[in-house]
């Protein structure tokens, strides 16, 4: 597959997992994220997020997540838990933004913190 550009893309497996996390209200929280390193030596695994996403706070306040990936081709699915950690300093991540493409990077350059606005909403 070709992207616009001429650049070539390979469906890798694992790519976009799903992140479970505990809400601030105590309930669980799931969504996508998008695997964006795994490092077998350091048993750890990197995505990016906006640092004004819900699961920021989520994740500040209760570390411990699971991680949910399903590789339909190969009929297999990965369960990652452990503790999340969120790096906050520029040279921790720099490695991880530096391999990010163009239209990531513009995402976290929005007015408004990333959700669906009916999450946002008080109830």
């Amino acid at each position: 597959m070709a992207e616009p550009g001429g650049r070539d893309t390979v469906a890798v497996p694992f790519t976009t997992m799903q992140l479970a996390t505990i809400g601030m209200d105590g309930a669980p929280r799931v969504r996508t994220v998008v695997l964006r390193q795994a490092d077998e030596v350091r048993s750890t695994v990197s995505f990016v997020t906006d640092l004004r996403s819900p699961k920021i706070a989520e994740i500040r306040r209760e570390p411990r997540v699971s991680l949910v990936g399903y590789d339909p081709q190969a009929g297999i699915q990965v369960r990652l838990e452990g503790r999340a950690v969120i790096l906050d300093q520029p040279e921790d991540k720099k490695s991880i933004w530096d391999r990010c493409r163009p239209h990531t990077l513009a995402l976290f350059q929005t007015p408004d913190a990333p959700g669906p606005k009916s999450l946002h909403r008080a109830q």
